[in-house]
């Protein structure tokens, strides 16, 4: 039986590095990008929208950050799994990012891990 794919809401406010990494992410079979935001408040109107499993959220994003923007998601919907997506392992809003609601926080260069990520939290989901 084919399992359904990993449905994907990426949020970056940088264009060129979410083009890049929605361009990555859709060579992956088993993902799908369902829909792409340039800010938090964007990505809480498209979750709803898309219907994602896992949402990629950039923790530094003006207006709406992405600590506010993990907190909001958890509180409205919970089903969804949140990946942060932070400069790297060292950042100091790993943390703040974790206690927020992300699943787990991913260096944005870290192509290989976020993949990880990704599929974990279809099994943690799955588990569940």
């Amino acid at each position: 039986m084919a399992t359904e794919p990993i449905r994907l809401l990426v949020v970056d406010d940088h264009p060129g590095a979410r083009k890049a990494l929605v361009g990555l992410l859709r060579e992956e079979p088993d993902l799908t990008v369902v829909g792409q935001a340039g800010d938090g408040r964007d990505a809480l109107l498209l979750v709803s929208r898309t219907d994602p499993d896992v949402i990629l959220l950039d923790v530094r994003m003006p207006d709406l950050d992405g600590v506010a923007t993990a907190q909001a998601l958890r509180s409205e919907f919970p089903h969804v799994a949140v990946v942060g997506l932070v400069v790297g392992p060292e950042d100091p809003d790993v943390p703040a990012m974790c206690r927020a609601g992300a699943v787990t926080c991913v260096p944005k260069g870290d192509v290989r891990g976020l993949l990880v990520a990704i599929r974990e939290c279809r099994e943690r989901w799955s588990a569940a």
